[in-house]
């Protein structure tokens, strides 16, 4: 078993943060099991997408409004689901 280092947001404010589960998943991902992965954080594939992004300088079609739209809509997704774990602070990934 991995360190289990402590949430500062949820020790702050007594609710999971919006990343909660991300490093789970990704190392879910580099054991090849996706389904445990997307068990842990259903926007884990969202992370080299925002990377990418953001190294191509916010650039990565010729029309800018598309690289607006891909970056709002990946945030909004993240956006939504720290909502929604702000909402149903007793979810909790299952253990596998």
């Amino acid at each position: 078993r991995l360190w289990h280092l402590p949430c500062v947001f949820q020790w702050l404010f007594g609710v999971p943060c919006p990343g909660c589960g991300m490093t789970r998943a990704w190392l879910s991902v580099f054991r090849g099991q996706l389904t445990a992965a997307f068990a842990y954080h259903p926007l884990f594939w969202t992370v080299p997408l925002l990377y990418g992004y953001l190294l191509a300088d916010g650039h990565l079609f010729r029309r800018v409004w598309v690289d607006r739209v891909l970056l709002g809509l990946l945030l909004a997704a993240l956006g939504v689901l720290g909502v929604g774990r702000i909402l149903c602070p007793g979810w909790r990934p299952p253990v596998l």
